[in-house]
């Protein structure tokens, strides 16, 4: 449409300009001048007419004398003036051109010259015509020298004219140009510029529309614009706007100052771009810009208001460090706020930022605020806040945030500020008002001081933060308002007058970091926080609060715990000090481990702190005053540091919680320990103080349980430990495995206890009966007793055979000894030792191991007992005192009585006894001892003060004295009265015939017996009435009616009892078998040949099998020492055989015992001779102070005569007969090897001396563990 209105006005202009051009002239004035209507005035002497050229040639000044001239083109020469006539304003209309090269001006400052043209204008001269006018409807150059201006009072382009063009700079100086909206289009090929001045007079451009191409518009004072339409121009000078109706489209740089005019609000609308190279302000009114498009800030900008209003992405620019000093604002007109987009750092200093919710894109660039410049609803993408920025209520910032310098907020206000992105603090973010909230989506980057009274993560995926070295957040309270996703810490974290709240969330420090979060004066609650292996300092009182669930830490400064359902998981390590809040009764939990290495203390001792913990507790530290809880399903381990403990309180197991392992030693003190019938297994020892163990079944692992201070141990059962200390019992505990006392067990104060052992128990120290109140103690088990054992009863309940023994001397002093199950046995292992016990097996048995020792006494006025059982297995000793009795007892097997023993009503000994002290009745008891076998009496045998009576089955050896009441022989086989160097037994003594076949006659040696020595010869009871002596030797019998009864011998001598080892078939243990095994033995002696000589008959039909070979025992008779006992001494001669267990047996009857019809007058000596070892002789004579006289040459190096050249040392405390003699010489030489070992090697052979090791091989085997040790040697018994 406008391409077509422009070629319609040329065509037009065209056919003017043709048509007054048909007649033109051109008229030239005269050098004098005058008045345009008169002819003298002109060359041509004829006036102008409106078609003619007029050209004023000057000097003479040409009138405009009437309004009624006119003329086409017009041209003002260098010197020559055209104006108004005097006393008059006139009007010259020109239908063309004007060029004035001379002067155009009024005739009075009272009388105004108005020029109005058709045409264009060129000025190169002074144009100080009153009003220029341009009308027509033509387009319009005007162009003008460089120096030159137009200053008339008013430029003028009329309503229905064309549009204008400055071909040049064009100057308009004290002139008000009012275009009347038509466009003034500054050349873009010509450079041309509008300048405009006011100095004396308004200035001003109004109603126009310019197209400046780039080019220049310069106002200089008080000149404005005043509904101007600006496009594309460069502002220069003092740029006024007066008025709202200004318009800049395109381009507009402002090169100098752009501002309203004095006294008048003004607005500006800039639809392009508007670059500020210089000042854009305002004056004493408001000024108020509205952008549509881009902004560029170079210099100073501080006009009233800056609104944005643009439909699209407008741009702002701040080059050099310029910034804005006035507010900038969001045109809240536009129905579409469109974003503003930063390009590089915006600054405002001093001025108010309000979007109107419009969004400010920053592109990272920064956005400086300083000044108390405020920022206010508005949306900020990426933004980097420099400066003091000051945000108000209903500013969000997206994207990414970075606060490089401060952000804060306005004094006496609450602000809330949104940031849907990433924050970076690498400033200071504080309060500056009442109270600044920071509500954050993305990650948070703290690099400078952060102090807010809130910041909140709000976002919806996973947030992270990171913390500068050095730096800490003082957030008041530091939220995660969406717990669908957590928050993950970068970097360390510190926090300072701080509540962390993560609102069911969760704040993840990294696994691989280690990092620390850190809190001074403030709380940590409401989420998870995970630490992953980090650690969490907290100190001026900062505290967990509730809902708190903290995982896998290091805890080091002073942790306070407030609040409810803290929860601690993971691995949590305390490096420092944890503990709970004063004045408050607190409970949390560790769901995982927990390690102690500072102090986990209740400082409120009236106050209970309850933990509760589901893995395992290491403590290596301080642990005070805390109600300990293990709870959960898992297992637990506890390991407490050498020399620390758990103090105070209480320390539980949860009912159904897992076994417990305490992996080192642990020890409570002033705790309540309970279990609630829980596992606990120590690998270490465990102490216990001052309060008590209770409902715990502990497994010991052999380790101390060590309890003192007057702690008790209640409701337990305890497995495998040893008791140190003093271990007090509550009312019901059960032992079981392998227990140790090594200090003190007793029953606690005041109270009556029982205590069940299901395994065995060895007491190293004390086992007590506590004051006025009693122990009971049930035993299924092994008891070793090894120090002082008193308590009140003590019940073999076990089902199972039961080991109980006494060493060291030790016994027991029970008050009771009961067998509850008579189905299994008591089996003494080794010794056993009671005082003052009254022992009731209940009709059960109680078995001796041979050698063992049985041992019951008391003192006067505690008699003690036993009664009622049987003690069965091996040969022991019983030893008792007169306090002590036997009473409805059967003892099985062979027994040696020592000490005074004491026997009530009904007991029997089945096998034989050997009594080596005294054996008397009971006081005040008429007593009957039944024996079923033999009665050895090495000591006394009398009534005690009520008759004594003896039943014997067996032999009788007698070598002490025998005068109880009544003793009769009633056994069924043969019997045998030894009378050891002719000691009579005095007392009533029968003999009973044991048979019922009247009538009765007794013989001795074959002859009827008729006596006053014996009463009852012709019944089946002989009587004896004097002593059994030395005087009625032989055989005693009783002759029935038909029957005979069994013989009785009266003999008298010695017995001994010989054992020796030999070295070749010594295995370390016992001897070897491998002849007997092999059938390699002679049923007959082998020694009835050189050098022996000895025709004894012993024979035997079979060898046994634990038989290892033939030995011969010799006794020499001397009354000097060993070495007379010479070969020409020998009393006494016999082959023996020799068990595994080096014991010499009767070949017949296999029995160790050994008896010989001869007077102990003077010394005799005991030698054992073997076919192929060395022999040996006793170093000391046999003694007859016990009998039988056993004598072990192997026990001791010195037991044979000679030492160690008699004996080899077969190692661990043996010593044996020397092997290797092949040839009988008494003498280990090269012979034995050579004449029958050599030639013999590697063969196998039947019973040969060169047999070594009697294995039946000739080996080296056999040389090196005889021969080759002992070569050399030789027998040192006397020849």
């Amino acid at each position: 449409m406008k391409n077509l209105i422009y070629k319609t006005t040329l065509v037009l202009s065209f056919l003017i300009i043709s048509f007054y051009g048909v007649n033109a002239a051109v008229y030239h004035s005269t050098a004098a001048g005058g008045n345009w209507h008169e002819t003298t005035t002109w060359e041509e002497g004829a006036v102008p007419t409106a078609t003619d050229d007029v050209i004023i040639t000057g000097p003479g000044n040409v009138i405009v004398y009437d309004n009624s001239h006119e003329c086409n083109n017009i041209t003002v020469e260098s010197g020559a003036i055209l104006q108004n006539r005097l006393s008059a304003s006139r009007t010259l209309l020109v239908h063309g051109n004007v060029t004035n090269n001379g002067t155009i001006t009024n005739s009075h400052t009272s009388w105004h010259f108005t020029i109005t043209m058709e045409g264009n204008i060129e000025n190169n001269g002074n144009w100080e015509a009153y009003t220029t006018e341009l009308v027509g409807t033509g387009t319009h150059t005007l162009s003008s020298g460089a120096s030159n201006t137009f200053s008339g009072y008013e430029f003028i382009a009329d309503a229905a004219t064309g549009n204008l063009t400055a071909l040049t700079d064009l100057t308009f100086y004290d002139c008000r140009v009012n275009l009347n909206n038509k466009s003034l289009e500054l050349s873009a090929t010509k450079g041309a510029g509008f300048y405009l001045i006011s100095d004396t007079k308004t200035a001003y451009l109004q109603n126009a529309i310019v197209t400046g191409n780039n080019n220049i518009l310069y106002l200089e004072n008080d000149a404005y614009l005043q509904t101007v339409e600006l496009n594309d121009c460069t502002l220069e000078g003092n740029v006024l706007i007066r008025g709202d109706y200004c318009v800049f489209n395109g381009d507009i740089f402002v090169e100098d100052t752009l501002s309203n005019s004095t006294n008048v609000t003004s607005k500006l609308i800039v639809n392009g771009t508007l670059t500020n190279n210089g000042i854009i302000t305002h004056s004493n009114f408001n000024f108020t810009i509205y952008c549509f498009s881009d902004v560029v800030n170079n210099g100073t900008w501080d006009n009233n208001y800056l609104y944005f209003a643009g439909s699209t992405t407008q741009n702002i620019s701040c080059l050099n460090d310029h910034y804005f000093s006035c507010p900038l604002v969001e045109d809240t007109s536009s129905t579409s706020i469109s974003p503003l987009n930063a390009l590089t750092k915006v600054s405002f200093i001093g001025a108010q930022v309000d979007l109107n919710w419009g969004e400010f894109i920053c592109n990272n660039n920064e956005i400086y605020v300083s000044g108390g410049a405020r920022v206010r609803e508005t949306v900020f993408s990426d933004i980097t806040a420099g400066g003091e920025f000051i945000a108000s209520n209903n500013v969000e910032m997206n994207g990414e945030t970075v606060i490089k310098d401060t952000l804060t907020n306005p004094s006496g206000t609450y602000t809330t500020l949104k940031f849907d992105g990433n924050l970076a603090n690498n400033g200071v973010i504080v309060i500056g008002g009442f109270g600044l909230y920071l509500d954050i989506t993305g990650n948070i980057v703290n690099n400078g001081e952060w102090t807010t009274s809130r910041t909140n993560f709000t976002g919806t995926t996973t947030q992270y933060v990171t913390l500068g070295a050095g730096k800490e957040f003082a957030c008041g309270e530091f939220n995660d308002m969406d717990d669908s996703f957590p928050v993950e810490a970068i970097t360390d974290l510190y926090f300072s007058n701080t509540i962390l709240d993560m609102n069911g969330s969760e704040i993840i420090f990294p696994v691989t970091k280690g990092l620390t979060l850190s809190l001074a004066d403030g709380r940590i609650r409401d989420g998870r926080y995970s630490m992953n292996n980090g650690t969490l300092f907290m100190e001026e009182g900062a505290d967990i609060g509730t809902d708190a669930v903290i995982t896998d830490v290091t805890i080091t400064g002073n942790m306070i715990l407030y609040g409810s359902n803290i929860l601690f998981e993971g691995e949590i390590v305390n490096q420092d000090t944890l503990q709970t809040a004063n004045s408050i009764t607190m409970t949390f939990d560790i769901d995982g481990n927990f390690t102690n290495n500072g102090v986990f203390q209740n400082p409120a001792s009236s106050f209970n702190t309850n933990v509760y913990i589901t893995g395992n507790i290491t403590n290596n530290g301080d642990w005070i005053d805390i109600n300990t809880h293990l709870s959960g399903t898992s297992t637990h381990e506890i390991y407490q540091a050498p020399g620390k403990e758990f103090y105070g309180e209480y320390f539980y197991a949860d009912a159904g919680t897992g076994i417990t392992t305490a992996t080192t030693s642990i020890n409570f003190r002033n705790c309540m320990v309970d279990f609630n019938d829980g596992y606990l297994v120590i690998q270490g020892d465990l102490s216990v103080s001052e309060k008590y163990l209770d409902h715990v079944v502990l497994t010991g692992n052999t380790n101390q349980l060590f309890m003192d201070d007057n702690a008790r141990l209640v409701n337990s059962t305890v497995e495998d430990v040893v008791i140190a200390g003093k271990v007090q019992l509550g009312s019901t505990n059960t032992f079981t495995g392998d227990i140790v006392v090594q200090d003190t067990l007793i029953n606690y104060t005041n109270t009556t206890a029982s205590l069940t052992i299901e395994g065995n128990i060895t007491n190293n120290g004390r086992i007590l009966n506590g004051p006025s109140f009693n122990l009971t103690i049930n035993s299924h088990g092994n008891i070793i007793n090894n120090g002082e054992w008193s308590n009140h009863a003590l019940y073999m309940a076990g089902t199972a055979d039961q080991y109980v023994s006494c060493i060291n001397g030790n016994e027991f002093s029970v008050n009771q000894f009961n067998d509850t199950d008579i189905a299994s046995e008591i089996i003494v292992d080794g010794d056993v030792s009671f005082f003052g016990s009254v022992i009731d097996l209940n009709g059960a048995e109680l078995a001796m191991q041979t050698g063992g020792k049985f041992r019951l006494t008391s003192e006067d006025g505690n008699t003690s007992g036993i009664f009622y059982g049987t003690i069965t297995g091996g040969d022991f000793e019983y030893e008792g005192n007169d306090y002590a009795y036997l009473t409805n007892f059967t003892i099985e097997p062979d027994v040696t009585l020592t000490g005074n023993i004491r026997v009530g009503s009904s007991v029997n000994f089945t096998g034989s006894i050997d009594v080596r002290d005294t054996l008397r009745s009971r006081i005040n008891t008429s007593a009957t001892l039944n024996v079923g076998g033999r009665i050895v009496n090495n000591g006394h045998i009398d009534n005690g003060n009520w008759n004594f009576y003896i039943d014997c089955q067996g032999h009788i050896i007698n070598n002490g004295t025998w005068e109880n009441y009544q003793t009769d022989l009633n056994g069924v086989d043969d019997q045998l009265i030894y009378l050891i160097a002719g000691k009579e037994i005095e007392g009533t003594f029968r003999f009973d015939a044991m048979i019922d076949d009247p009538p009765y006659q007794w013989k001795w040696n074959g002859t009827d017996l008729n006596s006053p020595d014996f009463t009852g010869e012709n019944t089946d009871m002989l009587i004896w009435n004097v002593p059994v002596s030395n005087d009625y030797y032989g055989y005693f019998g009783c002759q029935g009616a038909v029957d005979t009864s069994r013989n009785i011998l009266i003999r008298s001598g010695i017995i001994i009892d010989p054992a020796v080892q030999l070295q070749g078939p010594y295995n370390g243990v016992d001897m070897d078998t491998g002849l007997s095994a092999q059938g390699l033995i002679p049923l007959t002696q082998p020694f009835n040949i050189a050098p022996w000589n000895y025709n004894g008959d012993e024979t035997v039909t079979s060898i046994p099998s634990d038989i290892v070979d033939w030995i011969l025992v010799e006794l020499r008779e001397t009354t000097g020492g060993p070495e007379t006992a010479t070969a020409d001494s020998i009393v006494m001669r016999r082959a023996l055989m020799l068990r595994n267990d080096g014991r010499a047996v009767d070949p017949w009857h296999q029995t160790p015992e050994l008896k010989y019809d001869i007077e102990l007058n003077d010394n005799i000596y005991l030698i054992i001779w073997h076919r192929n070892h060395l022999g040996v002789m006793s170093a000391v004579p046999i003694s007859d102070g016990d009998s039988p006289a056993f004598y072990d040459f192997s026990k001791s190096v010195d037991k044979a005569y000679g030492g160690a050249d008699a004996q080899a040392d077969l190692g661990n405390g043996v010593y044996g007969m020397m092997g290797g003699d092949a040839d009988y010489s008494q003498t280990i030489t090269e012979q034995d090897k050579l004449g029958f070992w050599t030639p013999n090697a590697g063969t196998q052979v039947d019973y040969q001396t060169y047999d070594f090791n009697l294995d039946g091989q000739i080996n080296n085997q056999g040389k090196n563990q005889a021969w080759s040790k002992n070569l050399g040697a030789q027998t040192q018994v006397p020849e």
